[in-house]
């Protein structure tokens, strides 16, 4: 009964699930544990938000896609809404003492936050947001 339910429900709001068992969530980050060399997806709803950015273990925010910035780092990410890569070859913009530069995501192990909204600069608690924690490990 559960699993129609859920079933009913994704076919309503046309979410699609990452995985094949109804119980997992139809959309978020997976391998929720990255290592060095892994792929990477992430799934979101059809209608997601515009902006990507994630947060460091240090507490540094790298913008993926900052449609305020112009900057994207997926190419068509507003009509997409899966992306796969490599753990190494991910990127974005980085601000270092107002002074921005490209930098790699993975650099150190630990949480990453990987943040979704349509403004990127206001708190989660003030924007429709979606947010997925991805531990990474060397």
């Amino acid at each position: 009964m559960k699993n129609l339910l859920l079933s009913i429900f994704f076919a309503l709001v046309g979410l699609v699930p990452l995985a094949a068992d109804a119980d997992q969530p139809a959309y978020g980050v997976s391998p929720a544990k990255v290592t060095a060399g892994s792929k990477v997806t992430v799934s979101l709803p059809k209608k997601h938000p515009k902006g990507f950015a994630i947060e460091t273990p240090s507490g540094d925010w790298i913008y993926i896609v900052d449609p305020s910035s112009h900057y994207s780092f997926f190419p068509d990410f507003a009509n997409n809404s899966s992306f796969t890569f490599s753990e190494d070859m991910l990127q974005g913009v980085r601000f270092f003492d107002g002074k921005q530069a490209v930098a790699k995501v993975f650099d150190k192990p630990g949480e990453y936050e990987f943040y979704f909204a349509d403004n990127l600069e206001t708190e989660p608690e003030n924007t429709s947001s979606l947010s997925y924690t991805v531990i990474y490990q060397r």
